[in-house]
């Protein structure tokens, strides 16, 4: 904090020395001296833009180590928690082989192990059921933009999200994220594309802007399809340009697992993927 006691009582003594230099500078040259009163004001005035100058570095100074500090407080907090990472180790280490509770202990560490090397490359890896928490975390944590392709059916959608994502959406838009979706269907019209349809008109209601476009058209698009098999997903979503998620899913359109990434290289071809998307869909009226 900028203005701590510290910062008060300097401010007040330079304030007091300030004056006193003052007062034996209109004591010194008394009326009767040559030194007229703007001479005097000059001395004064470049005295204080001295005493200034010495109590900003002093501050800046201040904050440089409360700087270091916080560096040094997070280094110490990284110390620890590796310590007991380790510590972890050593105590799975203690316990027999015959120990069931050492065979289940060891599976924990190991997953943890793996989600820490997961968050060293900036990338998430997420269960089936951590998905929507996660998706909902990012559209209410979002800047700028959410760009969305949809292949997921809306079945699966209403086992996690029975409203599928409305509140998170209006908290978006009210906070001016531009949210557009594309839903993708299979490539004929039938029930499955009214459902996808009814569902696109839905969310334009909301406030997204929606488009459907089906996959036949993406594989049939010699460059599109070269995209999609470079990023690997065909339902993704992006997050401010920043980072992107990519659900894997099976033959009856349900969610197996997806992947969080800030990789650059998936992030622009992810873009490029969804830009041109955008371009081809069709409108919902």
């Amino acid at each position: 904090m900028f203005f701590t006691l510290e910062s008060i009582l300097g401010a007040l003594a330079i304030t007091i020395v300030g004056w006193a230099f003052k007062a034996i500078i209109s004591k010194f040259f008394t009326d009767g001296s040559n030194v007229t009163d703007t001479a005097k004001n000059f001395l004064f005035t470049a005295l204080l833009i001295l005493i200034g100058f010495y109590a900003s570095k002093i501050i800046e100074i201040s904050l440089k180590i409360q700087h270091i500090d916080k560096k040094v407080s997070d280094v110490l907090e990284m110390q620890l928690n590796a310590n007991k990472y380790f510590e972890a180790r050593e105590a799975i280490n203690s316990l027999s082989e015959e120990s069931s509770l050492k065979m289940l202990l060891e599976k924990e560490w190991q997953a943890i192990g793996e989600k820490l090397n997961q968050i060293d490359k900036k990338e998430l890896f997420l269960k089936r059921e951590e998905i929507i928490p996660k998706w909902e975390d990012l559209i209410k944590n979002s800047n700028y933009i959410v760009w969305a392709t949809n292949v997921v059916s809306i079945e699966e959608w209403k086992k996690f999200s029975p409203t599928e994502g409305k509140e998170v959406h209006s908290v978006a838009l009210k906070n001016g994220v531009e949210i557009r979706r594309i839903f993708i269907y299979s490539g004929s019209k039938d029930s499955n594309y009214v459902k996808l349809e009814n569902k696109a008109k839905e969310q334009k209601k909301w406030g997204v802007e929606v488009r459907i476009i089906s996959s036949k058209w993406i594989n049939e698009s010699p460059y599109v399809s070269e995209l999609l098999k470079d990023i690997g997903s065909i339902d993704i979503v992006i997050f401010d340009e920043e980072s992107v998620l990519f659900t894997n899913v099976d033959n009856s359109y349900n969610m197996i697992s997806a992947t969080l990434t800030t990789n650059l290289h998936r992030l622009q071809k992810s873009k490029e993927f969804y830009e041109k998307l955008w371009a081809e869909a069709d409108k919902i009226n």
